[in-house]
């Protein structure tokens, strides 16, 4: 009887310890193609926010930061939803886009594309800004149009 009682608790013990490895979030940091690798781990994931927006006339009040490229062909979403936004400083939607960003949470499924649900900012770092645009030439001026053109304000 003593056996079996051991039995059962170094098995419940071992149960324990594995559900707790289950839910931890890895260190790894996955790519967005990875995700739908990682559907049901806490995991971060990093991209570049293609396309973002916010839908303030809907129940939840979402904010998508949509992933490698704009809606509809995203392959990857960050929600934060309406109550949680007041936790960020700056508008998600106007400050994550273009940055190559690094997210953490619970990888889930959501129309047919994984997706991580943000409901602390302390689950985005930025990675990097998006490499600028190339300039483009100068426009070639005329002395007319250099004496007609409004100095730019600083």
């Amino acid at each position: 009887m003593k056996r079996f009682l051991c039995a059962i608790l170094v098995s419940g013990a071992f149960a324990f310890t594995a559900g707790a490895q289950e839910t931890a979030p890895s260190t790894t940091k996955f790519t967005t193609a990875q995700a739908g690798e990682h559907v049901g781990e806490t995991v971060t994931v990093c991209g570049l926010v293609a396309d973002s927006r916010y839908l303030a006339d809907t129940a939840r009040r979402p904010t998508f930061l949509n992933f490698d490229n704009p809606f509809p062909r995203h392959t990857f979403t960050a929600v934060i939803l309406g109550d949680d936004r007041a936790k960020f400083t700056e508008a998600p939607e106007v400050f994550y886009k273009g940055k190559k960003v690094c997210v953490t949470g619970l990888i889930k499924i959501s129309h047919s594309r994984p997706e991580v649900e943000i409901t602390d900012p302390s689950q985005i770092t930025v990675e990097e800004s998006a490499p600028a645009e190339a300039p483009s030439a100068p426009a070639a001026t005329t002395p007319a149009a250099t004496e007609t053109a409004p100095a730019a304000a600083k």
